[in-house]
């Protein structure tokens, strides 16, 4: 779905099938799952069962060009043994990571917010 904006912006949402993503071999991939740099990934309520852990992360790896996009993941904190393993896997996923947790305090206790950017090597 494309939104239209001003001229020198665009946004644009697509689906992506993340397990889709992670079972193709990378060589592949660039293919399969051709996209524009990405400057804003927005995650809402992607983290909710163990399986998908894995799949979500490389897929923000995927997406992400260090130095220029930003991560933005809202999650409702329904299992708190998944959202470690999501967070820590994240950030194992390449050491150039830099999370920060926002809104703390200003958000309903049963949600939270981070915020990454994967620096440039």
């Amino acid at each position: 779905m494309n939104i239209p904006s001003s001229s020198t912006s665009k946004i644009v949402a697509q689906d992506l099938d993340w397990i889709t993503l992670q079972s193709t071999p990378p060589t592949l991939r660039a293919k399969a799952f051709a996209f524009e740099a990405v400057d804003l990934l927005f995650l809402v309520d992607c983290v909710y069962h163990p399986s998908l852990v894995s799949p979500l992360v490389d897929t923000i790896r995927y997406l992400t060009t260090p130095g220029k996009t930003t991560v933005v993941v809202v999650v409702e904190l329904r299992a708190e043994d998944v959202v470690r393993e999501f967070l820590e896997m994240w950030l194992q996923s390449d050491p150039g990571w830099q999370l920060w947790s926002v809104g703390e305090g200003r958000l309903s206790s049963a949600y939270a917010l981070w915020v990454g950017r994967l620096q440039e090597k």
